[in-house]
Parts: structure tokens; sequence; C-alpha cells
């Protein structure tokens, strides 16, 4: 450890053209700050932390958000697949459609916080609405009154793959119905 109680390494990396490349591997995270010759041509510095949980990116010492990755989908990556549609005494389509008629879309904007600005509207969901409703479907702990702007960590974040899958078991909820009204004739 250095004399600060931190085990950091500080590199200096440089390229004479721009198609080399510097690879590191690091675990936990990796900070850069801008600069050459320790002359910082830009103010400030940006840090990824994947050491804990979902990949996050802060810029300075303010979390900007996690970082989206797109989700491996592929079969022979997967194992103990169960298919909700064959899982007996269970209707999870029916059950899905009555917590996705509980959620509450809303239009909202992101307060101003740090270095970051007010964001224009943006559609969409209110996380804390539906932990209670569709828990499967949110991820985090959850920012208590007086949370640190700086650190967002524990924030509560919506998992879009989950929603989409409750949202297309209610999908096939609502046809399995139309098609049982129409097969009783009520459709006519």
């Amino acid at each position: 450890n250095f004399a600060d109680g931190t085990n950091r390494q500080i590199l200096n990396l440089s390229s004479v053209s721009g198609s080399r490349k510097a690879v590191l591997h690091a675990d936990g995270g990796v900070l850069c700050r801008a600069g050459m010759n320790n002359l910082s041509l830009l103010r400030t510095g940006y840090f990824i932390d994947y050491e804990s949980g979902p990949i996050s990116l802060y810029i300075d010492s303010t979390r900007m958000g996690e970082i989206q990755l797109s989700a491996t989908s592929d079969r022979l990556l997967k194992k103990e697949i169960e298919y909700l549609s064959d899982m007996v005494g269970a209707d999870p389509s029916a059950n899905a459609l009555n917590e996705v008629l509980q959620w509450n879309p809303a239009t909202f904007k992101y307060k101003k916080r740090s270095i970051i600005p007010e964001s224009d509207t943006h559609l969409g969901f209110i996380a804390n609405d539906l932990v209670e409703v569709s828990p499967e479907c949110v991820k985090g702990k959850g920012l208590e009154d007086g949370y640190d702007e700086n650190n967002t960590a524990e924030a509560y974040s919506l998992d879009e793959i989950a929603m989409i899958a409750k949202l297309t078991l209610s999908i096939q909820e609502l046809q399995k119905q139309i098609s049982e009204l129409q097969a009783n004739g009520a459709g006519s």
C-alpha cells in the first residue's frame, strides 16, 4: 500500500501514432485523467468501476450512471433454463398481466446534480413504483433521503429485459383471452 492507504498504481502511457493502442488489464476499475506530460488538457477525469455490481461510470467523483451492455442471450451460454409457459400449477401470463396493469408510466426530468445538468423530459417508469409490484424488474437498493448526489450507486434502476419479458407474458395472456372470447362467439 501507498502512504495514502491505497494500492493505486500510476502508469504513463503514450503513443507516437494513433494506430497504436495501450492495453491495460485491471481488477476492479480504471481511473483515467486526460493530460500530457502532467499537464491536464481536460479538467475532468473518469473512472469505470466494475469491482462490484453493475459497471458504473464516474466523471470526477460524480456517478453518471451504469454502462449498459447488450445482454448475451445465446442458449449455449446458459443453463437451468425454465420456460415460464411450461411451469405447472402457475399461470405466469395472468400474473404478469395483473402486475403490468399496475405499472404507471410517467413523464419526468432528471434533477440537476453536481456536473450533470437537468435533463429534458423523459417518458418512462419510476423504479420506486415498480419495486413492490414487480421486484424482478428493479435492480439496486434505492436511495434514502439525504443521499450524496455524487454517489448514487445504491439508486434503483430498471431491468429492461425483465420488463420486456413481463410485457410479453401480458400480451400472451391478452391474446389468450381474445381467443377465448372469439371461440365463445363474443367477438362476432
